[in-house]
């Protein structure tokens, strides 16, 4: 078999929902060993990933994972982890900064059962900082950005993104920090302690937003309007509920567009040849234009449009993706036998190393279904000091199927 770039590398992965769990995701996939260290089932909220901890966020971003369940509550289950991180080498976790501390398990205490531990802490808004131990999720790292109050419509209130844009971003950030900081002990000799914060991470994708400001621009909210395209937007085609993207770039483009939709009435006005003169008139060319695109059925426009050199795309509904030829040619989705229960078509990797690609080996684990191998093979732990830790609430290995 291929080894894959991250073959031998150990992370103990104490994360939950999405941020987090995308991150050691990505080290999964590309050969990290990654233990989903999880609490006892009766001390998760229901709303987070109910039934049983195994909804879409828990099967979409823990898969290629193995799975135990420690009592970080209890001293013992304390004790229990601080003895797999002797052996690893990253421990990740997305708490709120005062949490590890107040388990005994803050940067320290691991580094002292193992010197070159990188221990990964990515809370909402950082380690430090007066606002350190706010709780926060996806939609108030969104509104904390700034993105919040740019995304919307014209003369209406901000709109958040729906699917949090923190979560992934922070999730991806994380994982190429842990492999800096593995770069870094590789020629120190030393681990080190990766403070991330979610709502830093987001704020760079604010880009010429942030520019336009420290100029004394006062933005507002724009739809899918641009500040310097016309037309650039989203517009309703024939056919049921069928929409098409079309970004003007140029006023070259806007000739082949007016030339494809046989509006010889623009191509000679002298107002709309130039990018400001169509900004100042973007309501008129919006209302004729979607009297173009409703028209036409969305795949028939779209390659009748990038024919003639307008870039536009139809735009695909979530349950179109699983039948896009692009994404079909290219692997995509994988299908993947999730637990008995049978084939079902996870996430592909988009990452293509040709040398060591990444791969799908398992579905997200069953709730401590790698006791055996974790407590058993990694520490050596006899089947009676297993039993009497299982007696005492510790660890569960009722789900162990290893």
């Amino acid at each position: 078999m291929m080894t894959r770039p991250l073959t031998g590398v150990r992370v103990l992965d104490l994360t939950r929902v999405w941020a987090g769990p995308l991150a050691t995701q990505v080290l999964a996939d590309f050969g990290a060993e990654v233990i989903k260290v999880e609490p006892p089932l009766a001390a998760v909220p229901q709303g987070e990933d109910a039934p049983g901890r195994r909804g879409p966020y828990f099967n979409q971003y823990n898969r290629n994972k193995l799975g135990v369940i420690i009592d970080l509550a209890q001293a013992r289950g304390r004790e229990l982890l601080l003895r797999l991180a002797a052996s690893a080498d990253v421990v990740a976790e997305n708490f709120t900064p005062r949490v590890m501390p107040n388990l005994g398990l803050s940067y320290d205490a691991l580094a002292s059962a193992n010197p070159r531990i990188v221990m990964l802490s990515m809370p909402g808004l950082g380690l430090t900082g007066p606002q350190r131990d706010y709780v926060t999720w996806g939609v108030n790292i969104e509104g904390l950005s700034g993105i919040g109050a740019l995304t919307g419509y014209e003369d209406e209130g901000p709109l958040t993104g729906g699917m949090s844009y923190g979560d992934p971003v922070a999730g991806l950030h994380a994982a190429l920090a842990v492999l800096m900081a593995l770069e870094w002990r590789e020629a120190t000799g030393r681990g080190c302690h990766i403070d991330l914060s979610q709502l830093e991470s987001l704020i760079p994708f604010l880009g010429e937003a942030l520019l336009a400001c420290q100029m004394g621009a006062d933005l507002r909210p724009m739809g899918n309007r641009h500040p310097m395209m016309a037309p650039h937007g989203v517009y309703r085609c024939g056919g049921d509920d069928e929409w098409i993207a079309i970004a003007v770039r140029t006023d070259e483009e806007w000739i082949r567009l007016c030339q494809a939709l046989g509006e010889q009435e623009w191509c000679a006005d002298a107002g709309l040849r130039t990018a400001d003169g169509r900004l100042g008139r973007q309501r008129e060319i919006e209302t004729r234009l979607e009297k173009h695109t409703r028209a036409r059925g969305s795949v028939e426009l779209e390659r009748k449009l990038l024919t003639a050199g307008v870039p536009a795309q139809r735009l695909n509904r979530v349950g179109d993706l699983f039948q896009d030829p692009q994404l079909r040619a290219r692997g995509a989705f994988v299908r993947v036998e999730a637990n008995g229960e049978g084939f079902f078509p996870f996430r592909g990797i988009p990452l293509r190393l040709s040398a060591s690609p990444g791969r799908i080996a398992r579905p997200a684990p069953l709730p401590g279904e790698h006791s055996d191998y974790v407590f058993g093979e990694l520490l050596g732990m006899s089947p009676g000091e297993r039993a009497e830790l299982e007696r005492a609430g510790i660890i569960s290995e009722a789900a162990s199927a290893s």
